[in-house]
């Protein structure tokens, strides 16, 4: 395994900037933005798995970009709905217990 390889292998691509500077401006979008750009990363995996030479995915395919993001999205929150069952009693617990000060209701805010 390359460790090197994981971080440079972007810049071998000819177009990364213009690829880098998409995806950050995407990052700006604030729910469908991110979901894309999360269709774009599971892209590169899928290339670098592959072992394709450019790995670093172009972004003429928008539409499988944000069906692998929405994928991966819904995924990820049922997996993290476990974690949120348990999180809301607690956070009301201490949003009661703490009443008087505003720290309760931020705890709480925060899930």
């Amino acid at each position: 395994m390359d460790i090197g390889l994981a971080f440079s292998f972007p810049f071998q691509d000819e177009e990364w900037v213009t690829k880098l500077i998409l995806a950050a401006v995407l990052m700006l979008i604030p729910v469908l933005g991110i979901i894309v750009v999360l269709g774009w990363t599971l892209a590169i995996t899928r290339n670098v798995i592959k072992g394709e030479a450019e790995p670093l995915a172009g972004w003429s395919d928008f539409s499988e970009f944000l069906t692998l993001g929405f994928k991966a999205s819904l995924v990820t929150l049922v997996y993290s709905l476990p974690i949120i069952v348990v999180s809301i009693p607690f956070g009301i617990l201490s949003s009661v217990i703490d009443s008087q000060s505003a720290e309760g209701a931020i705890v709480f805010m925060s899930i």
